[in-house]
């Protein structure tokens, strides 16, 4: 893929991050309600791990490319932290799928 066409791809994810965040803002809705019934609804929480599921390949994707572009760059050390920085996305996505998993009752969103 050359760089226009992974630059249209990222535009590409950054729409379906915008619509993700939408998706979070029906899910904390859907906790209001059930703040406010007095009952613990499901729907938000398997909204809630889709989310991050999704959100987890987006995450994938930039720590892929970024290892990949790791030999085109003169300033290692800094990139170093940018790699580093990816890696912690994909890493803390992993623990807040785990966490949405094992605790579905839990009364509200994981992040």
């Amino acid at each position: 893929m050359n760089k226009e066409e992974r630059l249209h791809f990222e535009n590409f994810l950054w729409f379906v991050f915008i619509l993700l965040c939408l998706l979070n803002i029906d899910a904390d809705n859907i906790e209001i309600d059930s703040i406010h019934n007095n009952v613990i609804d499901n729907k938000s929480n398997e909204i809630f791990l889709f989310t991050l599921i999704v959100t987890f390949f987006i995450y994938l994707y930039f720590l892929i490319r970024n290892i990949n572009s790791y030999d085109e760059i003169n300033n290692k050390k800094l990139y170093d932290i940018k790699v580093l920085g990816s890696l912690f996305f994909v890493v803390g996505c992993l623990l807040l799928i785990y966490f949405q998993k094992e605790n579905r009752s839990f009364p509200f969103s994981p992040s």
